[in-house]
């Protein structure tokens, strides 16, 4: 067994050491033992190897201290007895994995100061190290922190983790649990450094080795972590708090199917571990299993209905699940009263409000502009203000946007939207390029032929606009195809007859064609035919009733007394 644990232990070692960037601890110091005093030399000398082994505290050394005891012919049998107890009960406490089993050895005198200690420390509560204390009933009493993180417990446990320091006896449990009051108190960097140093000095020591995986995982640094665990997987990759870890590893690190046989792993051993439930519930999510993911989420509520990630998920499937924009936007809302600058949330919420009302999509474009305070290049909050500023036809701003959108995200291919904010700022040399590219990649797109003439049309191109026209119009297309087709032979025909021709045809294909209804209604107003003028207008605002062009043309006839 130690030669199967050196040789995944060098690789752990290098990991480790990179991750913390920590040196090699020095040779440890054995210390004096201090129950020697008025000993023979040969009793004084057993003992300070055993009590130094022991204050390793590390499943080897408790091995290694029992042995010697038991094999002196130097101790008193009741020493005897007693070292080997001490060894047994840190073991279960430190260790129970790997030697929670052990039976139970016969406990000391009750009055013994080590029964005293450890009795407070599997309660998990213990008090002030009392004056005198010896190292061995020190970490002894530091051992509650196995068993409970009690404010009261972590003050007295750090206190005699101080005391036991003074011995200079070498102890990497010792630093390890220095590592769990780092971790407790928020400082997951120092104890990242505890977590390294204990197991650099006692690869055997695995739950400094779940420690610092741990710690890395709450430093965004889930990578290390995979990387450490894989690393130990030969000795301890049955343990669960190894899989555990490496399920959470693996899930943050987004390498989700690699993550999913660890993940049930877990739940198969511990079906309501909350954290892991709620790893199962995004992993199905994320797969679109909603239905499978909604007694998950159910069951997490009643542990912390207020998680971050729980209320995240709980909109997803609210809105990717079954389009209930109200329940959705009732979890969104939750979640950003308690973190109201999260950007996810923002996002989330924005894309349906997005969706809404003029009301709701003005709360839309507010969202995205405050994730743009704080990441002026997020791509997501970009897209969304883009298409409120095309809705709102702001040419000048949907221009700026999608500059920025483009420097954002070099992969954006929106070509319809790249298209229509270029031509209607007047950038026809930049329109023309997308719409020739995007005819290039998709020549069966009808909305990239339609882009095409219409940039034609914009370069004065009228004979080869009314011959690509013509030549589409005489192959079967969509109805929506053929109406911007003769909308577009609108365009280029030599006069406002020829014209209203071309958009009755348009409207025979499409009735609903805003660009020619709204045709329709500037032609008739300069013939000075209101009241036809006012009929396609009717119909232009049954369509797009806050179009802010149409806006400005049903306020022009209102002054002529012509309310639409």
């Amino acid at each position: 067994m130690k030669a199967l644990l050196r040789r995944p232990a060098a690789a752990v070692w290098a990991s480790l050491l990179l991750a913390a960037c920590v040196s090699t601890p020095p040779p440890p110091d054995a210390g004096t033992a201090l129950t020697m005093q008025g000993r023979s030399d040969e009793s004084a000398a057993v003992k300070a190897e055993v009590e130094a082994r022991l204050a390793r505290g590390t499943p080897e050394s408790l091995e290694q201290a029992r042995t010697v005891a038991e094999s002196s012919k130097a101790l008193a049998p009741s020493e005897i007895v007693l070292y080997r107890w001490y060894a047994v009960e840190l073991g279960r406490l430190a260790y129970p994995d790997k030697l929670g089993t052990a039976p139970l050895a016969p406990e000391p005198p009750p009055g013994h100061p080590w029964a005293r200690a450890f009795a407070d420390a599997r309660t998990g509560r213990i008090g002030t190290p009392r004056e005198g204390a010896d190292p061995l009933e020190l970490l002894a009493l530091a051992s509650a922190l196995f068993r409970g993180d009690s404010k009261e417990t972590s003050r007295a446990a750090s206190l005699a983790l101080d005391l036991f320091a003074q011995s200079r006896l070498e102890s990497p449990l010792a630093e390890h649990l220095r590592g769990l009051l780092a971790e407790r108190s928020g400082n997951a960097d120092a104890a990242r450094d505890r977590y390294v140093s204990a197991f650099v000095s006692a690869p055997d020591c695995y739950p400094a080795l779940f420690g610092a995986a741990r710690t890395l995982i709450a430093l965004d640094r889930p990578k290390e972590a995979v990387d450490i665990l894989a690393a130990s997987k030969a000795a301890y990759g049955e343990m669960f708090g190894w899989v555990r870890l490496m399920a959470l590893a693996l899930y943050d690190s987004g390498r989700y199917d690699e993550a999913g046989p660890f993940v049930l792993r877990v739940l198969r051993e511990d079906p309501m571990d909350s954290r892991i439930l709620l790893v199962r519930a995004d992993m199905l999510v994320r797969a679109g299993d909603y239905r499978q993911a909604t007694p998950l989420l159910d069951a997490y509520g009643e542990v912390d209905a207020a998680d971050r990630r729980y209320l995240m998920l709980r909109g997803r499937v609210a809105w990717e699940g079954s389009r209930n924009k109200d329940e959705a936007l009732r979890y969104f809302r939750k979640l950003l009263s308690i973190y109201p600058d999260d950007a996810e949330a923002l996002l989330s919420a924005a894309r349906i409000l997005a969706q809404g009302t003029a009301a709701e999509r003005g709360e839309a474009y507010l969202m995205a502009g405050r994730v743009l305070g704080k990441n002026p290049a997020d791509s997501g909050a970009l897209r969304i203000l883009l298409a409120e500023e095309i809705r709102r036809k702001d040419w000048s701003a949907a221009l700026a946007t999608l500059d920025r959108l483009r420097a954002a995200d070099p992969e954006y291919r929106d070509r319809a939207a790249m298209h229509l904010v270029y031509r209607s700022a007047g950038r026809f040399d930049e329109a023309f390029r997308v719409a020739t590219e995007w005819r290039t990649a998709s020549p069966d797109s009808e909305d990239a032929r339609i882009a095409y003439i219409r940039s034609l049309i914009d370069r004065k191109d009228t004979a080869g606009a009314r011959d690509l026209i013509a030549r589409a119009l005489i192959d079967k297309g969509s109805a929506r195809f053929r109406s911007s087709l003769y909308f577009l032979q609108s365009l280029v025909q030599p006069n406002e007859e020829a014209a209203l021709n071309s958009l009755r045809s348009s409207l025979v294909e499409n009735v609903q064609n805003l660009e020619a209804l709204t045709a329709m209604y500037d032609i008739y107003m300069r013939q000075k035919d209101a009241q036809k003028a006012r009929f396609y207008l009717r119909q232009a605002l049954a369509v797009a009733p806050d179009d802010p062009g149409l806006a400005r043309r049903r306020e022009e006839l209102i002054r002529l007394g012509l309310a639409p």
